[in-house]
C-alpha cells in the first residue's frame, strides 16, 4: 500500500507517493511513451526513483498540499500511473499532469483519474482555473484534455529551453 489516500473514484485511488513507489515510478518513468511525450528525467535505478520521488513528489506535497500522487486501481491495489496537480514557476497557476502506463491505458482511467484532480482543485483548494500543458504531437493527451473541457492550446516556450509545449485552461465553476 502506498502513501496518504488523497482521492477515491469508483476504480481509482490517488495516494501519495512513498519511497516504496520507487520500483513502480522506475518503470513508469522509462516506459516509450513517458520518454517521448515527457521526456528523460534521469531516473535509470531505484535510487535516482527514490530521490525523485523525495524531492520531487514529497516535496510538492509538503511545500504546496498536493502534487502528483500515485494512481492504484482499487481492487488489485495496483499502480497504474501518476496524475495530479503540479505548480510550475513559469505558469500563472495550478496545472494537471498525467500519466498511466501503457498496460493501463484505453481504459478510462485517465479521465476517471484527472476529473477527481479537477473536482479536488475546484473544491479542496478553491481554485477557479485549473491549467495543462502537454507536447504538440501528444494527441492521446490533447483529446483528453478536450474531453474533460479544456481550452486554448497556445504555444508557450519551456524556460531554459527550445522546446515549446501547449497551454490550455479550464475554467472551473464555485462549488455549490
Amino acid at each position: 500500500m502506498g502513501g496518504a489516500r488523497v482521492v477515491r473514484t469508483p476504480r481509482l485511488s490517488l495516494e501519495e507517493a512513498t519511497p516504496n513507489d520507487a520500483e513502480f515510478l522506475l518503470r513508469l518513468m522509462n516506459e516509450p511513451g513517458w520518454l517521448e511525450q515527457i521526456g528523460n528525467r534521469h531516473v535509470h535505478s531505484i535510487s535516482d526513483a527514490e530521490r525523485y520521488i523525495e524531492s520531487r513528489l514529497v516535496e510538492s506535497y509538503r511545500s504546496h498540499g498536493f502534487g502528483l500522487w500515485i494512481v492504484r486501481e482499487r481492487e488489485s491495489e495496483e499502480a497504474i500511473g501518476l496524475c495530479g496537480l503540479v505548480r510550475r514557476g513559469f505558469l500563472r497557476g495550478i496545472d494537471l499532469g498525467f500519466a498511466l502506463l501503457a498496460s493501463a491505458q484505453r481504459q478510462g482511467y485517465a479521465t476517471e483519474a484527472a476529473r477527481a484532480c479537477i473536482d479536488y482543485a475546484r473544491g479542496e483548494l478553491k481554485q477557479t482555473e485549473l491549467l495543462a500543458i502537454t507536447g504538440a504531437t501528444n494527441d492521446r493527451s490533447k483529446a483528453l484534455l478536450a474531453t474533460l473541457g479544456f481550452v486554448g492550446g497556445e504555444a508557450l516556450r519551456l524556460p531554459d529551453s527550445k522546446e515549446t509545449v501547449l497551454l490550455y485552461q479550464l475554467t472551473l465553476a464555485p462549488v455549490t
